[in-house]
């Protein structure tokens, strides 16, 4: 029996609609399928680094920050003044400041400052360790998160990133989670916490010693072509008879050894922050081992130790910037602004103002607005989501009479961070 073959455009047509189902299937299983592992965070983390990369490539930035207008003459260290009579940091800009010239600095004199005592402690053995951790391989820019709730998992914390995050950073892709941000997680957790700065390897060692671990603010290089950034690190042991720290390390991974003098050389870099979070009912074991708050007296020894780092190496920008550091924790602005200027001259690395936002303070409060437009500019044009920044921005436009700028400003740093206080508060009180 012979069949009847099938006309050759009826085949075509038949072809085309299987194709088209095909097709239709395939894009809806594939594009929700992509969208889903767009949100895992290990996939997120890659795509995000991948992003990252070909925006530095098709939009290239310098290397360093610019550098002042108006370059001074290189300036010598400042003079300390003593701590009894130093200002504290005001926790925000004065709203009332009147535009003034740019000043011209004193000249800044090196000085030996007495360190503030501290009561007696005992010989540290040349080595502990402390145990117990859960440790957690960050996400993107996730490092204070995961670094601070691996450190609470030694109290028997059960928060992982992902719950601190939402309280840290409710902009997934903020650059970064300040010092003072940390230790209110830790508090609204029903925990005490110290955020000192200043320190020296063998504060470290008797936190550990005595069963507290800690977690420093740092450098970061992990790999040559990434560039310099900060870190989270958090400190969980010692061996003296080794030279090195024990580290649970959110993006390196935990356990590791790491020199005392890498560390401190990075550490460096920070001003040697450190966060102690603790049991309330330690407050008074902590206190005996690295001393009362004092934050006069704390800056004003951090001050001395960067004004030796800077005489001994002039073009390290990060002892200078230090120096600035401290000088606008203690008030005083214009030699903190002469600090920084020194520090840009010597070369400060494009992601600086992520983290550290001195001299946007100093320059500020000196009536220096151009230089806190500047930086502020340099640091959004490669990045624009950071708060701080905006912040920033906003308070110099204000003050130059800009309100409306100002507004757009403030508004664009409580979109990315709607828990961010300076921002709200400048907010309300604009005109």
């Amino acid at each position: 029996m012979r069949t009847r073959a099938m006309k050759p455009m009826a085949i075509k047509r038949s072809s085309r609609r299987h194709i088209r189902r095909y097709v239709a299937l395939a894009l809806a299983l594939v594009i929700p399928t992509c969208w889903a592992l767009s949100q895992w965070p290990p996939v997120a983390w890659r795509l995000k680094a991948l992003e990252a990369e070909v925006r530095d490539a098709l939009f290239p930035h310098p290397d360093t920050l610019p550098t002042p207008a108006q370059v001074p003459q290189i300036a010598r260290m400042p003079t300390a003044t003593p701590a009894a009579t130093a200002s504290p940091l005001p926790l925000r800009p004065s709203q009332t400041l009147e535009a003034t010239a740019s000043p011209t600095a004193r000249p800044l004199e090196p000085t030996d400052v007495p360190s503030p005592t501290t009561s007696p402690t005992p010989t540290l053995p040349e080595a502990a360790t402390l145990t117990g951790f859960i440790h957690q391989y960050q996400t993107w820019n996730n490092c204070g998160p995961a670094t601070l709730t691996t450190a609470l998992t030694y109290y028997g914390r059960a928060e992982r990133q992902a719950d601190a995050a939402r309280f840290l950073k409710p902009d997934w892709d903020d650059k970064n989670v300040s010092p003072n941000e940390m230790a209110a997680y830790v508090q609204q957790l029903g925990y005490g916490v110290t955020v000192r700065v200043g320190g020296t390897p063998d504060d470290l060692k008797r936190l550990i010693a005595d069963g507290f671990p800690v977690i420093v603010e740092k450098g970061f290089e992990p790999e040559p072509d990434k560039g310099w950034m900060g870190h989270y690190l958090l400190l969980s042991g010692y061996d003296d008879t080794q030279g090195i720290f024990i580290t649970q390390d959110s993006y390196l991974g935990p356990d590791r050894r790491v020199s005392y003098s890498e560390i401190d050389k990075y550490w460096q870099q920070f001003n040697r922050l450190f966060i102690v979070p603790y049991p309330l009912d330690d407050a008074r074991r902590v206190e005996s081992l690295i001393g009362p708050e004092n934050a006069s007296a704390m800056h004003e020894k951090a001050l001395a130790t960067a004004q030796t780092e800077a005489a001994t190496d002039p073009k390290d920008a990060f002892a200078w910037f230090n120096v600035g550091t401290n000088l606008t924790a203690l008030g005083r602005y214009d030699e903190a602004a002469t600090a920084y200027d020194q520090a840009r001259l010597a070369g400060l690395p494009w992601r600086m103002l992520w983290y550290q936002f001195g001299p946007y303070q100093a320059y500020y409060e000196t009536g220096r607005y151009e230089d806190v437009i500047a930086l502020a500019h340099a640091t959004l044009n490669v990045m624009d989501d950071l708060e701080e920044s905006r912040y920033w921005l906003g308070m110099a436009q204000l003050a130059q009479g800009n309100t409306d700028a100002a507004r757009r400003e403030f508004e664009s740093a409580l979109a990315f961070n709607p828990n961010f206080a300076p921002a709200r508060e400048a907010l309300e009180n604009l005109p």
